[in-house]
């Protein structure tokens, strides 16, 4: 295996740790998905364009893996980030993004509760706040 894909670093990568392909050891690892994060948000116009979907996908890996505070009685997974949050909006400290939630849905036929929760992401401080929870009609 080749060595970090981090500039003038010889260490041995760790088998699991990728980045868009490149192989990273722990310590450049969450350097390079931070630096990412940052460079895709200052990047990114508010439009659906690649700086936005880079924005994205490292908002929902760096969220999810550093494990960042999350505030309100709900919680967001790498995935729901990544495939199902929408109306992403850019703000000053990050985001305000809205995700259709599906409460009830194992108990059965009749019980499921369709909730609307907008969330706000602070890249900064690495905090996701539930903003507001509606019922979905």
């Amino acid at each position: 295996m080749d060595t970090c894909h981090f500039e003038g670093c010889e260490t041995q990568p760790n088998e699991h740790l990728f980045i868009d392909g490149d192989p990273y050891c722990s310590p450049h690892y969450n350097i390079v998905l931070e630096d990412r994060l940052k460079e895709s948000f200052q990047n990114w116009d508010g439009d659906s364009d690649q700086d936005f979907e880079n924005f994205r996908k490292y908002l929902a890996r760096l969220s999810d893996e550093q494990r960042w505070t999350t505030k309100g009685d709900s919680f967001l997974s790498q995935y729901r980030i990544k495939k199902r949050a929408y109306d992403f909006e850019k703000t000053d400290e990050g985001c305000e993004f809205k995700i259709e939630r599906h409460l009830n849905t194992w108990e059965g036929t009749g019980k499921q509760r369709d909730v609307i929760e907008h969330w706000r992401a602070n890249i900064e401080d690495k905090v996701l706040v539930l903003l507001d929870k509606t019922n979905s009609s």
